[in-house]
């Protein structure tokens, strides 16, 4: 199984957590959606996002393989590319503790995946033609 964008079953509230999760970023039932591998256990999921002049600035979780990650997206737009897709361009800054920096490629894939399934707005998107181009920061 891949990812898939989904609204987060009740069920799946208490098995991660995610309501105190949440409420660490003051968006508490605000965000009722993510994108998951369940086959994988790991899911991506939009915790805060700016308002008026820095709205393009987003906090997001991304528990992969047991482990919660904290990452920081700033979106730098969206170009049109061949074929219709359209390429969203990111730069990501994510907290990846030491003991899974062996892994750091691994999980950088792993969430280009994930915003690629994302696409453009999650379960919230009508459109399947989005390229997700990603700069991380380190």
């Amino acid at each position: 199984m891949a990812f898939v964008n989904e609204y987060i079953p009740e069920s799946d509230y208490e098995k991660y957590q995610l309501n105190e999760i949440d409420g660490r970023y003051g968006t508490a039932g605000i965000f009722r959606d993510w994108t998951i591998d369940r086959r994988r256990n790991i899911y991506l999921k939009k915790v805060n996002v700016g308002r008026d002049e820095i709205s393009n600035f987003s906090k997001w979780t991304f528990y992969w393989k047991g482990n919660l990650l904290l990452l920081k997206r700033e979106a730098l737009g969206v170009k049109e590319g061949s074929h219709g897709l359209r390429h969203v361009c990111s730069r990501i800054n994510i907290e990846i503790p030491g003991d899974l920096e062996i892994h750091r490629k691994e999980i950088q894939k792993d969430l280009v995946d994930a915003f690629n399934a994302y696409g453009g707005g999650g379960v919230y998107s009508t459109l399947t033609n989005y390229v997700h181009n990603i700069e991380f920061v380190e």
